[in-house]
């Protein structure tokens, strides 16, 4: 009996093991971690004057956000903003190694699941990230659930 059981522990760690490799190929682990799961981020790399104009657009459109249950993350060497709260708890210099961050603008769409979902280096119109979006198997699902009444 404890043979058997041995085995069964010992497959169920390499289950483990292999899901977590697997779910964490192109996602980001580390210092967005307590966002997984709960939202997804618009990351925006402050660098240059399209940064803020992009934010700018982004909070005209608050409905689509909290809709699609999104954060907006305005970073730069000297800060870290989260829907222009600063956040002390997330240090610029990870998200550079994460993101591997350039000197110049960027902006980033990351899934629930962590993944990286766009990548752009150029101003994106709101409504692009919010029909990306609405193209995710999880968006789709939510989207189910909130017409079905759940």
């Amino acid at each position: 009996i404890l043979k058997d059981h041995l085995k069964e522990d010992r497959e169920h760690m390499v289950g483990k093991f292999l899901l977590s490799v697997i779910m964490g190929f192109n996602t980001l682990n580390g210092p967005l971690d307590e966002f997984k799961w709960e939202h997804r981020l618009i990351v925006i790399h402050e660098v240059a004057e399209p940064s803020a104009q992009q934010y700018h657009e982004l909070q005209q459109w608050k409905a689509e956000l909290l809709d699609r249950d999104i954060k907006v993350l305005m970073i730069s060497p000297g800060y870290v903003y989260i829907d222009g709260v600063r956040a002390e708890n997330i240090a610029y210099s990870d998200l550079k190694v994460k993101l591997k961050l350039e000197d110049k603008f960027q902006l980033f769409l990351i899934g629930k699941d962590g993944g990286i979902k766009m990548k752009s280096d150029k101003p994106v119109q709101p409504f692009e990230i919010f029909r990306k979006i609405d193209q995710m198997p999880m968006r789709r699902a939510e989207i189910g659930i909130k017409k079905s009444g759940g």
